[in-house]
């Protein structure tokens, strides 16, 4: 899809975005802001894989011909440059903690769920929902494996591996609490991010283990629940179910 953000131009892929995390985190900020300040317009174009950044980003923004790959840069652009802020409830202190937060989901949880949905399970399940080539599946399970290596984690077993993804959701778990969002009773940028990443788990495990392990913490699936009501009341029209139908909006 395409965003638009006044003049800004925001490629999305949301007719995929179920299994692209960071689309739908770019997706959630915009649409959370819009719940508070309704200057935000949304029309759907479906681009596809090919439509991506110099960078090789396929969640993106371009303004005034200026292009702005990757999520956090995106988000980071648009409230410096249009003065719009979803962390205006929350004290720095308490930003900060959530800003770790985001950053165990981004930079480790993120990698116990792609080494299991290309790596151990070779992109099957993925390609069960939606049609995926040999080539395909092939050349990301070999690109996930080695840049895996380059962090670190892909050195470790799977039931190493298990055992760090129930880790991390645990703690995620005991942080979140009883609270209805990361940091209270508003969203913040921070449950934007850990919505779209938690999203994956929750609904596009397809049965696998990283399904089964957020299944463990009920907070965390009344979150996911949560959040999407509240930002996503059209979720059912802007997937395509598998690529058995064609997104409504």
């Amino acid at each position: 899809m395409t965003t638009c953000f006044n003049n800004v131009s925001i490629f999305i892929i949301r007719k995929q975005c179920c299994f692209l995390l960071y689309s739908v985190f770019t997706n959630t900020i915009l649409l959370c802001q819009n719940c508070h300040t309704h200057i935000f317009c949304i029309q759907n174009v479906h681009d596809s894989f090919k439509n991506r950044s110099s960078k090789g980003k396929m969640t993106w923004i371009e303004y005034n011909g200026e292009e702005i790959a990757d999520s956090e840069l995106c988000i980071d652009y648009i409230k410096d440059k249009f003065q719009v802020d979803v962390n205006s409830d929350y004290t720095p202190e308490q930003l900060a903690s959530g800003f770790m937060v985001q950053k165990m989901v981004e930079d480790h949880l993120y990698w116990t769920l792609i080494l299991y949905r290309y790596v151990y399970e070779g992109a099957l399940r993925l390609s069960a929902y939606r049609s995926f080539s040999f080539l395909f599946r092939y050349m990301a399970k070999w690109k996930v494996l080695k840049d895996s290596k380059a962090h670190g984690i892909g050195r470790h077993s799977q039931n190493e591996v298990n055992a760090l993804m129930t880790r991390d959701l645990e703690n995620l778990s005991n942080y979140l609490g009883t609270k209805k969002f990361l940091l209270g009773e508003q969203p913040s940028q921070v449950d934007c991010s850990v919505f779209g990443m938690l999203s994956q788990f929750y609904w596009h495990g397809f049965g696998d283990p990283t399904e089964e392990t957020i299944k463990k913490f009920p907070n965390l699936c009344q979150y996911c629940e949560r959040t999407k009501t509240e930002f996503w009341p059209d979720w059912d029209k802007c997937i395509t179910h598998g690529e058995s139908g064609q997104t409504v909006k």
